[in-house]
This record gives structure tokens, sequence and C-alpha cells, in this order.
């Protein structure tokens, strides 16, 4: 996201520079031919140089990708090794900021062969609104969580609850650290 902005802001300050530049071609050289020749230049440049720029930022993300997989060699037919877990019933308390303060929520996840196949959460709220928020996340999750695979499990809003599942997120990081074979 960040990066994102940060190449909208480039974009929009180059453009402003070359109405800037433009305006003092205009009013400090005898002829307009040279003030446009120089513009050109600029437009040709410029853009090239965001091209490039655009290039080498997708070969970066696309390289520190391919460092960051698991293997030897990162090639186009390696995957990463999988993570083992051990089979059980693990749980763990997730927190999670609300605009009334800091929440609980515990998770008890149970895994075989790294796949959830049940889980139950315990309604820790304090505030009124908060248990009310994580009552419709509790009736509502299951259908998101069961049958996943642990490692991919990162779940969002559920049923208008946009918190909540911060908590059980934070959970979840807490279990695969303790459910690691």
């Amino acid at each position: 996201m960040l990066s994102e902005l940060a190449k909208k802001a480039h974009f929009f300050y180059t453009i402003e520079a070359i109405n800037v530049y433009y305006i003092y071609m205009e009013e400090t050289t005898q002829s307009k031919a040279g003030g446009k020749f120089w513009l050109w230049l600029i437009l040709i440049f410029i853009p090239v140089g965001i091209i490039a720029f655009a290039v080498t930022q997708k070969q970066s993300q696309f390289f520190s990708q391919q460092s960051n997989t698991t293997g030897a060699i990162a090639g186009k037919n390696s995957t990463p090794l999988p993570v083992g877990y051990k089979d059980g019933s693990f749980t763990a308390v997730g927190s999670y900021m609300s605009p009334g303060g800091n929440e609980l929520l515990g998770v008890t996840l149970t895994l075989s062969n790294g796949i959830i196949t049940d889980s139950t959460v315990d309604l820790k709220a304090d505030r009124p609104i908060s248990l009310r928020y994580q009552q419709m996340f509790a009736d509502n999750y299951k259908a998101e969580v069961i049958g996943k695979k642990i490692d991919q499990l990162n779940i969002n809003k559920i049923s208008g609850s946009s918190l909540t599942p911060q908590g059980f997120n934070d959970a979840l990081l807490k279990i695969k650290a303790e459910a690691k074979a």
C-alpha cells in the first residue's frame, strides 16, 4: 500500500515538475521552439525513467519472493517444503484492539495432518458491544475454518465483525507455533 502511494506521489510530482519547467522555459527563452525542444526531451526521458523504475520494482519483488521460498535452489518448479503440524487440539488466546480498548478471544483448533477438523471459540470480551460482535463471529466463522489447511488460513470480516477475526488470527499464530512438529 505504501509503495503504491509512493509511486502515485512520484508520478504527480513528476507531472508538476514538467508544468513548472514548461512555464519557466516559456518565460525565459526567446524562441518558443527552444522551450518546446526541452519540454519534449523531458516528456521522453521522464516516462522512460518511470517505466524503468516500475520494471526494477517488479524484478526486485520477483527475486525477493524467490529468495523467500524454502528449498536449496528456488526455481519455477520448486515448491516450499511443507511445515508439519502435530495432530491434536490446541488452545490459545488472541487479542485485538477495539474502539473500547483491548479485547481477548479464546480459540481451540483440532488438527489432523495440518487440516482443521474442529474449532471452538471462547468469548472473553468485557464490553457488551464487543461481546455482541464476538457472538456474531462465533455463530458464523466455522464455515471459513473447518476443512482448511492451517497454513492457508487467515480470516477477515465475518457477519459484520471485522475486529474479532484479528483476535482469531492472533490466536491462530500462537497455535501454529505450538503445533509445529
